[in-house]
């Protein structure tokens, strides 16, 4: 009967053991390396302090000769400024770490424009922007994240035919950017429009697309035509178009027999008829009930617009956020105002 255990003179024997030997050996290899990056590191923090707050590019340069390993920790301290929204002194590490990269380093010279092109545009300077976003491309042609960044640029700017140019782009490297496509494309259409049965016959089309076009669609048959604007109400109930009917001068007889909820509430807290619907919009409830309860107190509502993705608030109803350019995330925020000084003692509680 054999026996459970390997002989020392096996040959399997040898070849287990020198398996264990390498194992070991790579193991203390990686165990020095890291205490020799944890005092690389600590080494160049001890560098980085002795730099003033206000250092210049060129300081940044020195520490960077002195130190190549310093390059992801200055990496590191440049996102920290610009998260922090220090844009001058995260611009002045990004151009440090540009000038010294070597030019065949092409994907991290790609990423260090990119961040470049975010720092001109938090700063607001766009063309810049583009410029860096470009360079960016010119070296990682593929670089999805600086074509989005450059199709908004564009779309901020008014110019869409260059903003669907990037995103035709992005399509053919597999990203879906039908709805935005769909939007610019619309855009244009309405600025080409000849007449003003024109651009209504193109709102009208695009209505179902998305809310954009709906509201615009709205506020125009409002200045027109009323009646067809309760028709158009009646199949399409939604927040997004409070503003617009709160802003608006409502005929009574044209929205009579409007089932719509929405607009109900709408007359009935502006005065324009009696009852004591429910909105479904808390802030529009309140107010309409304070103008029967209490019409002295001229009760009226507010109106921002806020992305759900990132929190920016703007003025004016989006279809893409200003800001991190996410699409379909515009969120109506309803507040109550008050209108004269008596209101202050009932109003400030909301």
């Amino acid at each position: 009967m054999g026996s459970l255990f390997l002989d020392y003179r096996d040959p399997l024997f040898g070849i287990m053991a020198f398996l264990l030997i390498l194992s070991v050996g790579t193991l203390l290899a990686m165990l020095f390396s890291k205490l020799k990056e944890s005092g690389e590191a600590k080494r160049i923090k001890r560098f980085l302090r002795k730099f003033p707050v206000d250092s210049e590019a060129s300081d940044y340069a020195k520490l960077l000769e002195a130190h190549p390993g310093s390059y992801e920790l200055l990496s590191k301290v440049a996102k920290a400024h610009f998260d922090g929204g220090d844009y001058e002194r995260s611009l002045k590490v990004y151009l440090a770490l540009l000038e010294w990269l070597s030019p065949f380093e092409k994907a991290k010279r790609a990423e260090v424009l990119e961040k470049l092109g975010d720092i001109y545009t938090k700063s607001g300077f766009l063309q810049r922007s583009v410029e860096a976003y470009a360079q960016s491309l010119s070296l990682v042609a593929r670089n999805a994240s600086a074509l989005s960044k450059i199709s908004n640029i564009y779309e901020k700017r008014a110019d869409y035919e260059k903003a669907l140019e990037a995103l035709e782009a992005l399509e053919e490297m597999g990203f879906d950017e039908k709805r935005r496509s769909e939007f610019l494309q619309g855009i244009l259409s309405l600025k080409t429009a000849r007449t003003f049965d024109e651009k209504m016959s193109i709102l009208a089309s695009l209505c179902g697309s998305n809310d954009y076009f709906a509201r615009e669609y709205l506020l125009e048959l409002l200045y027109v035509d009323q009646k067809k604007a309760a028709e158009f109400l009646r199949q399409n109930s939604d927040i997004h178009f409070l503003d617009i009917l709160w802003n608006a001068t409502l005929d009574k007889e044209s929205f009579a027999q409007c089932g719509n909820s929405l607009v109900k509430g709408v007359l009935e807290a502006k005065g324009v008829s009696s009852g004591s619907t429910e909105s479904g919009v808390f802030e529009l409830d309140v107010v309409s009930a304070v103008s029967r309860s209490r019409p002295e107190l001229k009760a009226d509502l507010s109106f921002e617009f806020v992305c759900k993705k990132c929190g920016t608030l703007d003025i004016d109803y989006f279809f893409s956020c200003k800001c991190c350019g996410a699409i379909g995330e515009c969120k109506v925020l309803v507040g109550i105002l008050k209108q004269t000084n008596d209101a202050s003692s009932f109003l400030e509680s909301w």
